[in-house]
């Protein structure tokens, strides 16, 4: 088996309009691994709700697993505060509220844990 090796790019899943949600696709005869695409972010332009974010990463993975890619990284700058991209999840502490290790360890897990399960793999 030979080794695969590629570039990690992450880039908004946009298409021909700045804000649409769902127009991520690599172009035609092409595939991630041509296009070095190993993953997208997620801006606030592009979620809308809990189940809206979830089936479009549902839907990111899916293309890329039919294309045999491996799964794609999904990412978001999900600090709390003024820097939240999915201002419907629970947890949204703002770092300059943190400030000591218990509830660095408590936000940690809460946010992780609802960034999981709508998909997201990295946390910037």
């Amino acid at each position: 088996m030979k080794p695969l090796l590629f570039l990690l790019l992450l880039a908004p899943p946009a298409g021909g309009a700045p804000d649409a949600p769902f127009a991520y696709a690599a172009p035609a005869g092409c595939n991630r691994r041509q296009n070095a695409d190993g993953g997208v972010i997620l801006l606030g332009k592009n979620v809308e709700s809990a189940e809206q974010t979830k089936r479009l990463i549902r839907q990111l993975q899916e293309n890329a697993a039919q294309a045999n890619d491996p799964p794609l990284l999904i990412g978001v700058d999900q600090e709390g505060g003024t820097v939240s991209r999915f201002l419907f999840l629970r947890e949204l502490t703002a770092q300059r509220e943190i400030t000591d290790v218990e509830t660095a360890f408590r936000v940690g897990l809460s946010r992780g844990a609802e960034l999981r399960d709508l998909g997201v793999n990295v946390d910037f």
